[in-house]
C-alpha cells in the first residue's frame, strides 16, 4: 500500500486472501470511499511486496513479494490508469524487504527482506528511475522491516524487524552515501572531532571529525550512553575546529577547521541543545584550524586564540578573539604564537586556563591565564612535559584544570600521564589503570557522574585511530571517593517559613564546608544537630515523628551524636566547619539537620529543617 501523493489517494495491490491464496486486485482510496481499478497486464497476485511512490516521477512503484511461483524479483509502475512492467533479473528475488523512496535524492530504496530457500537478506538496492544499483551493506539481514523518509533530515531510517535472533529494536540511518547505527555505544572513530559541556546543562556534545570521510554527526552523552541527535541544520563536515559553552546564553558556540577538502572554514555556529544555528556576524578571524576556545570571565563571552593557518606549511597564529554571541572582536594577544595547545575556563578562580601546543618553534609547556582584561603568566617550578593535542578539562567537582596524554611531536612520542593545575601547582596523577597514550581525544566534565568524561583519539601523529576495545570506549576521571552533599526528609514550618538547611561547598578533606539556615525569626537560636545514621538512633527507627513534643508534622532523621551552635545573623544562621585533611575518613557520609527556636511557631517553641547526607570526598 501506498499514497500517490500526485493524484492523493491510497493505492493498495494483492496480499492474501481467506482461502490462503494470493489477491491481484488493485484498489484506491480517496478519503470517502473505496474503488476497485482495472489491474489488467499488471503483476502477478502476490503478497510480500513493497510499494512507494515515485514523487519526482509521479508514479507508484511495486517491487518483489511472492507469488504462486514462489519469490520475485520484478519492478513495475502505476501512473494511476496503467500498471507499466520496468525491469526484471537484477535485484534477487525477496519478500518482507523494507522499501521507501528518498525525496531528496530522487531514488526508490529496497533493504533486505527473505529470498530463495528463506535466506535472509542484508543488501541495499537503489532504484534511479532507469536502473538498479547496490548500496554498501549495513544493518544486519533482517525481513519484516520499516523503512522510512524523513524529509525534514533528508535521511531514510530502518527500524525493527526480525534478524537471526528473533525480533529487533534496532535502528539505522541511511543518508545517501553510508548506513549508522543509531544505537551504536559511541561516535564512530575518527581524527580531530571537538567536544564541549553542552547546551541545556548535563549533558557533553561531540560533533565532527574525520573518518572514512568528512563526519557532520552530533552526539550528546548524557552520563549514561551515547545519543546520535538528528537536527534539522547542521554545519558541514570538518575535522581539527574548536567549540565552547557560552555561559551565559546557554549555547555551544562552534568556530572553523577544515572541510573534506582540506580547505580552511570561517563559519560560526551554535548549537541550542536541539538545533545547530549559522551566524553571520560582521567580522570573523581568518580560517583555521588546531585553535582552542574556551567560556571567560566575562559572561556571556567565548574566547578563541591561535591555531594554523595552513597545516603542515607554516602559519602558525597568535590572535586571540572574543566571541560575545553576536559578533567576534580581537584582543590583544600575549602568548606565543601555536597550535594544537588546550584551554578552558577555571570556574573557582574566574580565569581561562591556556596549557602548551607548539608555536613556530618548538613545542611549548607554558601556562597562562586570561581574567578578563589581561594574560598573566604563571611559572610553577614543575609543569607538564611540552606536548600538543592533549586532553584537557576542568574538573568541576574537584576545582582542577585536569591534562592528559597528547604528543611530543618533535619525537615519535605520544603520553599517558595525567596532570592537575590547582591555580599554583601542577602535580602529576600516577595511574593504575589509564585508558592508553593518545593523541587529540576530546574531553569535556560530565555533571551527572562530576567526572572528566574522554572519547576516542589516535595513537600518534597520522597513526591510525585507536581501535581497540578500550580505545572505542568512553573514559571517566575522577576522585575515587567523590565529595557530595544530598538533601532528604522536609522541614516543619515555623512563624518565618520553611526553615532550609543550605551547604556551600563540597566535602572534600581539607576545605571548609558552610551550613546556612534561613528564613529564621530575627535573632532566633539554632542548633545543628549531626549523627552517623539515618535510620536508626538509640535503637529507635528513623525518621521519628517529634508530634509526641509539641512539634506537629516534624521530624528527626539523623541520630544525634554531636549538636553545635549556629552563629546567627538576621534571618540567617551559618556555621563553617573545616574538615579533617585524615585519609580514613574519605568515603565516610554523615547527617545533618538544625533546629530553630520559633515560641510562636508550636507548643515546644522548636521547628526543624530537612535533613542533608554529607559524605566527604579526597582530591
Amino acid at each position: 500500500m501506498a499514497f500517490d501523493g500526485g493524484r492523493s489517494v491510497t493505492v493498495m495491490f494483492g496480499g492474501v486472501l481467506s482461502n490462503g491464496g494470493f489477491a491481484g486486485d488493485l484498489w484506491e482510496w480517496d478519503g470517502v470511499t473505496w474503488s476497485q481499478r482495472p489491474s489488467l497486464n499488471g503483476p502477478t497476485p502476490r503478497a510480500g511486496h513493497g510499494m512507494v511512490f515515485d514523487a519526482q516521477r509521479q508514479r507508484v512503484l511495486l517491487f518483489g513479494g511472492q507469488d504462486a511461483s514462489g519469490h520475485c524479483d520484478d519492478l513495475w509502475s502505476w501512473d494511476g490508469t496503467t500498471w507499466s512492467f520496468l525491469v526484471s533479473g537484477v535485484v534477487p528475488a525477496r519478500s518482507g524487504f523494507g522499501m521507501a523512496f528518498d525525496g531528496a535524492r530522487g531514488v526508490a530504496l529496497v533493504h533486505g527482506g527473505v529470498g530463495a530457500g528463506a535466506t535472509p537478506l542484508d543488501d541495499l538496492w537503489v532504484w534511479n528511475g532507469s536502473t538498479w544499483s547496490s548500496g554498501p551493506s549495513g544493518p544486519p539481514a533482517r525481513s519484516q522491516h520499516a523503512l522510512a523518509y524523513d524529509p525534514s533530515r533528508a535521511t531514510t531510517l530502518l527500524f525493527g524487524g526480525r534478524d537471526d535472533r528473533g525480533s529487533s529494536s534496532a535502528m539505522w540511518q541511511w543518508d545517501g552515501v553510508r548506513w549508522m547505527d543509531l544505537r551504536t555505544e559511541s561516535p564512530p572513530p575518527s581524527f580531530d572531532p571537538a567536544m564541549a559541556r553542552s547546551a541545556g546543562g548535563n549533558r557533553v556534545v561531540h560533533f565532527g571529525g574525520f573518518s572514512t570521510g568528512m563526519l557532520d554527526d552530533t552526539w550528546e552523552w548524557d552520563g549514561a550512553q551515547w545519543l546520535l541527535r538528528l537536527p534539522s541544520n547542521r554545519p558541514p563536515g570538518r575535522y581539527r575546529h574548536a567549540m565552547a559553552l557560552d555561559r551565559l546564553r546557554d549555547r555551544v558556540v562552534l568556530f572553523s577547521g577544515a572541510d573534506t577538502n582540506s580547505v580552511l572554514l570561517s563559519d560560526t555556529w551554535e548549537w541550542d541543545g536541539n538545533d545547530w544555528w549559522p551566524l553571520s556576524p560582521d567580522r570573523s578571524p581568518p580560517p583555521r584550524e588546531l585553535h582552542a576556545m574556551a567560556p571567560s570571565s566575562v559572561q556571556g563571552r567565548v574566547v578563541l586564540l591561535g591555531g594554523l593557518a595552513n597545516y603542515g606549511s607554516g602559519g602558525v597564529l597568535d590572535d586571540f578573539w572574543e566571541w560575545d554571541g553576536a559578533a567576534w572582536r580581537r584582543l590583544p594577544s600575549r602568548p606565543v604564537a601555536r597550535y594544537g595547545h588546550g584551554m578552558v575556563f577555571d570556574a573557582r578562580r574566574g580565569v581561562t586556563v591556556m596549557f602548551g601546543g607548539r608555536g613556530s618553534r618548538a613545542v611549548l609547556s607554558d601556562t597562562w591565564e586570561w581574567d578578563g582584561s589581561s594574560w598573566s603568566n604563571p611559572q610553577p617550578g614543575v609543569a607538564p612535559p611540552a606536548r600538543l593535542r592533549f586532553s584537557m578539562a576542568y574538573d568541576d567537582a574537584r576545582e582542577r584544570v585536569v591534562v592528559y596524554g597528547g604528543e611530543s611531536y618533535d619525537s615519535p612520542t605520544s603520553f599517558d600521564d595525567v596532570w592537575e593545575w590547582d591555580g599554583s601547582n601542577w602535580l602529576q596523577r600516577l595511574q593504575t589503570d589509564p585508558p592508553g597514550a593518545r593523541v587529540a581525544a576530546p574531553a569535556s566534565f560530565d555533571r551527572v557522574r562530576s567526572r572528566v568524561f574522554l572519547h576516542g583519539g589516535y595513537l600518534t601523529l597520522n597513526s591510525p585511530f585507536v581501535t581497540s576495545n578500550t580505545g572505542m570506549q568512553s573514559w571517566h576521571y575522577g576522585a575515587v571517593h567523590q565529595a557530595s552533599t544530598r538533601a532528604f526528609g522536609t522541614a516543619c514550618a515555623g512563624s518565618a517559613g520553611l526553615p532550609s538547611l543550605a551547604v556551600e561547598g563540597r566535602p572534600w578533606l581539607g576545605d571548609v564546608l558552610t551550613f546556612d539556615v534561613s528564613p529564621l525569626p530575627p535573632t532566633a537560636p539554632v542548633a545543628i544537630l549531626f549523627g552517623v545514621s539515618d535510620a536508626h538512633w538509640q535503637g529507635v527507627p528513623l525518621p521519628l515523628s517529634l508530634g509526641s513534643l509539641g512539634m506537629p508534622g516534624c521530624e528527626l532523621f539523623t541520630s544525634v551524636d554531636v549538636g553545635v551552635g549556629m552563629t546567627t545573623l538576621g534571618t540567617h544562621a551559618t556555621l563553617s566547619l573545616p574538615i579533617p585533611m585524615v585519609a580514613s575518613l574519605a568515603g565516610s557520609t554523615a547527617f545533618a539537620q538544625a533546629f530553630v527556636a520559633d515560641a510562636m511557631a508550636n507548643a515546644a517553641g522548636v521547628v526543624a529543617t530537612h535533613a542533608v547526607a554529607v559524605t566527604l570526598g579526597s582530591r
